[in-house]
Order: C-alpha cells, then sequence, then structure tokens
C-alpha cells in the first residue's frame, strides 16, 4: 500500500494550536496582527506567531511593475490562495484579474510566489485573500 500523507484541514490545524474557542475561526487574529487564521494557514504560518505584513507579504517594485511576494503552504487543504486589488479601499469589490503570477521557489512545505501589475492599472492596493473551497 502507497503512503499517503495526512494533511490538516483548516479545523484540524488550529484545533492543534490549544487556542481559546473564541480565537479558533477564520476570521480571529489570537496572535493580535490583524493576519486572520484561515490566510494564515494557507500561508504556513502559527496562528499564535504574530507577523507583520511586511514579513509574510513583501512588496516589490521592479521594471516599472509593483507587486507582492508571498508564500503558499503545500500542506493546506480546501483554501484557495489569491492575490487581489482594487483602486480604492472604499470599493468592496477586489480582483484577481490583471496579474502577473510566478512560483519563485520550492522550499519543501511551501512554495515562493510573486504576484505583479502592470503600470497602466494606475494606483491601487494589493492583499491576500484566502477563500475556504
Amino acid at each position: 500500500t502507497p503512503w499517503i500523507p495526512t494533511t490538516p484541514n483548516f479545523s484540524e490545524w488550529v484545533d492543534g494550536f490549544g487556542l481559546p474557542a473564541g480565537e479558533q475561526g477564520e476570521t480571529n487574529c489570537p496572535a493580535g496582527d490583524d493576519v486572520p487564521n484561515l490566510l494564515k494557514y494557507a500561508c504556513g504560518l502559527a496562528p499564535t506567531n504574530h507577523c507583520s505584513t511586511a514579513e509574510f507579504m513583501p512588496c516589490v517594485v521592479s521594471n516599472g511593475t509593483f507587486g507582492i511576494q508571498y508564500y503558499k503552504s503545500k500542506d493546506t487543504v480546501g483554501v484557495q490562495l489569491d492575490p487581489v486589488w482594487t483602486s480604492s479601499l472604499t470599493n468592496e469589490t477586489w480582483s484577481t484579474s490583471g496579474f502577473s503570477v510566478q512560483q519563485l521557489d520550492d522550499e519543501g512545505g511551501r512554495e515562493k510566489w510573486k504576484a505583479n501589475l502592470p503600470p497602466f492599472i494606475g494606483q491601487g492596493y494589493i492583499r491576500l485573500q484566502a477563500v475556504q473551497e
């Protein structure tokens, strides 16, 4: 019989950190860093470790393009992780279109990615979005 790795889903993953019931939700931020649990799960980070946006999603400006670098955990189950952007923070619509996305490295349990927006997009805001599938 071939070996089949067991990867924890979000609930199993968050349970493994012994967080109180009120800190185990997808949108909770038990480290007080405003990075939700589901995003940390998708990026391969621990929910209890404080991290800044610059640590897990540094901005990159290169050849007239603006973008971010980020990590995707290879151990996530049922979560889609995508870079999204909007032209205004008062706009509720975030889009995945227009990005040039490239895998930079494979580091065993996680992959390093880069997402750039072309200069014609103009002013905008970028973030990572993790969604349960």
